[in-house]
Order: C-alpha cells, then structure tokens, then sequence
C-alpha cells in the first residue's frame, strides 16, 4: 500500500489509500508548535495512522528545537505511551 507523510503548511499529512490523514499545527515561527487536532480518514480508521502523525510531529519538533503544546488528546495519548518525546512537550505561557 503506497504511502507518504510529509510535513506541509499547518499540517503533518499522510496520504495512504487514496485518502490524505493530518495533524493539524500552528506555530509562532519561533519556538512553539501546537499540535491541535488529528483526522484520519474513515477507511484507516485504527490502523495506527494517528500514532503515525503524532511520531512524525514529535520527530519534527525535535529536529528543530521546538516546544510543543498538545492540544489534541489523541497526541497527548501517544504522548502518554511514548515517555521518550515527553521532554518535548510544554505549556505554553498564556498572555
């Protein structure tokens, strides 16, 4: 089965089965990105696509220094389960 994953404008997108899944982001440009909300189309639907996005985002955070507010419960689950991306994660200051 063909896939690709790619980060693009606000979103990490994977496009598998003739259906593109994302998590959606925003960021400052300088050192936040909040992870805000998954969708995964319906036909991948527990397959493991959301845990594929929220490693993709955690590898781009790190990759380049962020910090990352996690919005999206479904991150913030393999959040729980992946205790190497935990230093990542922060909350951001609220002004």
């Amino acid at each position: 089965m063909p896939t690709s994953a790619k980060p693009t404008e606000g979103r990490f997108e994977i496009d598998r089965g003739g259906g593109i899944s994302y998590l959606a982001y925003e960021t400052d440009n300088v050192e936040w990105i909040s992870l805000l909300y998954t969708e995964v189309t319906p036909a991948l639907r527990g397959q493991g696509v959301s845990a594929e996005l929220g490693k993709m985002a955690f590898e781009y955070v790190e990759k380049h220094g962020l910090k990352a507010e996690v919005v999206c419960p479904v991150v913030g689950h393999y959040a729980r389960k992946h205790p190497e991306y935990r230093h990542l994660i922060a909350r951001k200051p609220q002004f």
